[in-house]
């Protein structure tokens, strides 16, 4: 990934950062286009697809960022639940669409 692009993918997590759903569990909202986009390129965040995905996801250590994109079906009471079942401290976003 080129610098600008890590430094547009940086952006668009201080943007996320700023629409907590839960933040506790630092969970965080992806509405806009670019955002998703941007963290889906980033080698630094893993994708997960599905609760299963998001369950390994929160228990690789390796991992620090998770990206749940809109067709995952995951929703916010479940992120939550896997959250708090992994004990692990991870920065989650959410992409919803209207």
């Amino acid at each position: 990934m080129s610098a600008s692009l890590v430094s547009l993918a940086r952006l668009a997590r201080q943007r996320c950062l700023a629409s907590p759903l839960d933040a506790a569990r630092r969970i965080y909202r992806l509405e806009g286009e670019w955002e998703p986009m941007l963290l889906q390129k980033d080698p630094a965040t893993a994708q997960a697809d599905s609760l299963e995905a998001l369950r390994r996801a929160l228990a690789d250590i390796a991992i620090a960022t998770v990206l749940l994109p809109a067709g995952s079906g995951v929703t916010l009471e479940e992120a939550a639940r896997a959250v708090d079942q992994s004990g692990q401290q991870k920065t989650l976003f959410l992409e919803q669409r209207d």
